[in-house]
C-alpha cells in the first residue's frame, strides 16, 4: 500500500471484507465505488461503540462536541440526535 499524500489515507489493493474509513466521503467514495468497499462514518464507529458499552450517551456528547468545536460536519447537533435517527440500524 502506498500513502496518497493529498488526500491523506491509503491507497491500495482491495481486499474482501475491507472498509475504508475516512471523515470527508468525497475522498474515499471512488474507492468504496470500484472495489465493492463498505463505508463507516463517524456516526456509524461511535454507535458501534455505543452498542458494545464502550461508550454510553454522555460521553458520546462529549466527543461529538469536541469534534464540531474542531470545525467537523456532521449533520446532527449532538450524538444523542445521531442514536434517535439511527437507533434501529
Amino acid at each position: 500500500m502506498r500513502e496518497n499524500r493529498t488526500s491523506g489515507f491509503l491507497e491500495g489493493r482491495a481486499l474482501k471484507g475491507v472498509r475504508l474509513l475516512d471523515l470527508l466521503i468525497r475522498d474515499i467514495a471512488a474507492y468504496v465505488t470500484e472495489y465493492g468497499l463498505s463505508h463507516l462514518t463517524t456516526g456509524d464507529i461511535m454507535k458501534m461503540a455505543f452498542d458494545a458499552g464502550y461508550i454510553d450517551e454522555s460521553q458520546g456528547n462529549t466527543i461529538w462536541a469536541n469534534m464540531i468545536a474542531r470545525k467537523r460536519k456532521f449533520g446532527y447537533a449532538s450524538f444523542l440526535d445521531y442514536l434517535a435517527e439511527h437507533q434501529s440500524e
